[in-house]
């Protein structure tokens, strides 16, 4: 299963929720001020090595750990944000944030679930791993 991230700033005062924006190209967001998680967070790492592949480094404005405190930043101006659509909507106030897709390329995470092959899985590993795939079906819209 994979996520889009998605260019996270504050909504400009007034500018309505729909249409939303289009998609922000990777370099462009490459010029950036950025909040973004400390490493070696997964995302961290796959947004750098991405725009390293493109020729560009992020700029980082603060390093923070947690959903919240970063989207609690973004909202005081301190820089913009790479986080998953569910990300923002599961926040307090989803209607304050303005998202992009980003795109050339497009940034995507991968969620894994990994289980032993050396035993096999119990109950509450399948169970788990149903709620998870339904989860993820249900936000992803798929």
């Amino acid at each position: 299963m994979t996520e889009v991230l998605n260019r996270v700033q504050p909504r400009p005062p007034g500018l309505p929720e729909d249409p939303p924006p289009g998609p922000i190209a990777l370099r462009d967001v490459a010029a950036l001020q950025l909040v973004i998680p400390s490493r070696p967070n997964a995302v961290r790492m796959h947004v750098e090595a991405e725009m390293a592949n493109i020729g560009c480094r992020p700029i980082v404005a603060l390093e923070i750990d947690g959903v919240s405190a970063i989207l609690d930043l973004v909202t005081d101006g301190a820089g913009a944000a790479l986080l998953s659509r569910n990300a923002v909507a599961s926040s307090i106030r989803p209607s304050a944030y303005q998202t992009r897709p980003i795109c050339d390329p497009a940034l995507r995470t991968r969620l894994c679930l990994a289980t032993s092959s050396l035993r096999p899985a119990t109950l509450t590993q399948k169970t788990t791993a149903a709620l998870i795939r339904q989860t993820l079906e249900a936000v992803n819209g798929s």
